[in-house]
């Protein structure tokens, strides 16, 4: 009797734990050690609480000054210096199948690589990509120089060194992924990881992103760090979970994916988003275990999904997320120069009326100006310490934005 008495207890603890932590089975977030933790604590946060405050999450790390190039080792220590709990950054896979943190397709905007035929950011490749260099060893004769002959030798990745926000070369050289999670194991702060690649159109493409999750997953499960990053699929075009969980299935890691990890949604309009507004697709996400938000990337206030559906109820699709229990979060980028930037600045002003906002997303006073159906509870700027002032005059900071105020 004493045994069944005892069987009932423990079964009640656990399943406890369970429900009070709100993680799938098996995540470390549900163990006794790891709810002791200020990570842990911080992604219950970003699930469950706060839905009214905002998480401000430094994007491609906290960089910008001279001599902290962004999506950088330096980017993420200084995130981690100032306090911040969570921290995004880009990753992309070299030809040799190296996961280095960079956010632009090309190197030549990030780092003290020799010039290229091609160095516009485009979609594109032709044969200077990451994906079509080495980390490791020399690239030989297949990049193109700037009037299209190729280059004898093209230097190892390995051996570049990144820019700065001013275009100075720094003396910081490529990071890798792996030196990020042992950077972050043992403390207290949260990776998000934006996949990078350039067409996810093309299967080719596209299984090399899976790919991608695929070596995350492995190295975080080594490193014994799975709890402490997040995927965000979306970005870099649509992804559905039927294409992962069969990707996956064939190295056993879907539950590793689907339980044991964290998973933030990007979902955005255009025309490498033809999901963005189906219910279907945002359903299956809103399933996913693992998922504690969804990044909705709104430009407008006329943006399809900030503007009631009948098929979501006569709700937007933000606030449909939202009364199923997920904090949604926006995206606040650094607007550019006239011309932009290749890789990913974009043109957030006007080129042809410099000075003119035509996506609002440059606008906080648009972002935290939408009613309270759509406002959102994350941030992802590249501006996280002049954002947060702003955001504190209004009394929107969330605690679990910084380290300190965790608890």
């Amino acid at each position: 009797m004493n045994k069944i008495i005892l069987l009932f207890v423990c079964c009640f603890v656990i399943t406890s734990i369970s429900a009070q932590h709100g993680f799938p089975e098996g995540h470390y977030c549900n163990s006794e050690n790891g709810w002791k933790t200020k990570r842990c604590k911080a992604l219950y946060g970003m699930k469950k609480e706060d839905f009214n405050k905002v998480i401000v999450i430094p994007h491609r790390g906290l960089w910008g000054t001279p001599g902290i190039p962004e999506t950088s080792l330096i980017a993420i220590q200084e995130a981690y210096n100032k306090g911040y709990m969570f921290c995004e950054i880009d990753v992309i896979m070299t030809k040799d199948r190296k996961l280095i943190l960079c956010h632009d397709q090309q190197p030549n905007r990030m780092t003290n690589a020799p010039a290229t035929f091609s160095n516009n950011g485009g979609v594109d490749d032709p044969g200077n990509f990451f994906r079509s260099l080495n980390y490791n060893t020399t690239t030989n004769n297949s990049v193109p120089d700037t009037n299209g002959s190729m280059y004898p030798i093209f230097p190892a990745l390995k051996d570049l060194y990144y820019k700065d926000r001013q275009g100075n070369i720094t003396n910081q050289k490529i990071n890798t992924l792996e030196e990020a999670l042992d950077f972050c194991k043992d403390k207290e702060i949260i990776l998000a990881l934006d996949i990078k690649v350039s067409k996810m159109s093309d299967p080719v493409i596209k299984n090399e992103y899976l790919e991608v999750m695929k070596l995350t997953l492995e190295l975080a499960k080594t490193k014994g760090c799975l709890h402490q990053i997040i995927f965000k699929p979306g970005s870099a075009g649509q992804v559905t979970l039927p294409e992962i969980q069969n990707y996956l299935n064939q190295y056993n890691l879907w539950d590793t994916f689907s339980k044991l990890t964290n998973v933030v949604l990007i979902d955005i309009m255009g025309n490498a988003f033809p999901l963005a507004t189906n219910k279907a697709y945002i359903d299956s996400w809103l399933s996913l275990p693992s998922l504690i938000g969804v990044e909705y990337i709104y430009k407008n206030p006329q943006d399809e999904l900030i503007i009631p559906k009948s098929e979501f109820g006569n709700k937007s699709i933000v606030q449909y997320t939202k009364d199923k229990g997920f904090k949604t979060g926006v995206f606040h980028p650094t607007p550019t120069d006239e011309t932009g930037s290749p890789g990913g600045r974009g043109s957030y002003y006007n080129p042809k009326n410099y000075g003119t906002l035509d996506d609002l997303r440059g606008s906080l006073e648009f972002l935290f100006g939408v009613p309270n159906n759509v406002f959102p509870g994350m941030l992802v700027t590249d501006r996280p310490d002049s954002d947060m002032d702003f955001l504190e005059l209004f009394n929107l900071n969330s605690k679990y934005t910084k380290r300190s105020t965790v608890n």
